[in-house]
């Protein structure tokens, strides 16, 4: 059986958040770090999806006057968060990641900006 060479991940929002409701789990964030570091000692590319759970859901603006669509893409923002929170943790440790937000925020600005004009 062949080891994998390249591995994506997807890392709920809810998961940053530790055992809180919301917000960041420090130990949660060294757990990861330390496992992507594991990884690249392996020789193994990782890729990681991140979600935003753990600050803010779209599914929470229901009650007020914004639609949905763009309920979620305000909590699409919070995923931008939990990268930028990893990264730091990341960089602590010495270890170099590319950090992509373009498709993200190209879509944001494509839907988005247009209805509001």
């Amino acid at each position: 059986m062949s080891s994998a060479k390249r591995v994506l991940l997807k890392l709920s929002g809810e998961w940053f958040a530790g055992k809180k409701e919301k917000g960041f789990d420090e130990k949660t964030f060294e757990r990861i770090s330390s496992a992507i570091d594991f990884t690249k000692q392996k020789k193994i590319q990782l890729g990681l999806v991140l979600g935003g759970g753990n600050i803010f859901r779209g599914r929470d603006l229901k009650d007020i006057k914004i639609d949905r669509v763009s309920a979620d893409y305000i909590g699409m923002l919070s995923t931008i968060m939990n990268g930028i929170a990893l990264s730091n943790f990341l960089r602590e440790k010495a270890i170099r990641i590319n950090f992509s937000l373009h498709l993200l925020l190209e879509t944001l600005f494509k839907l988005i900006i247009p209805k509001m004009l």
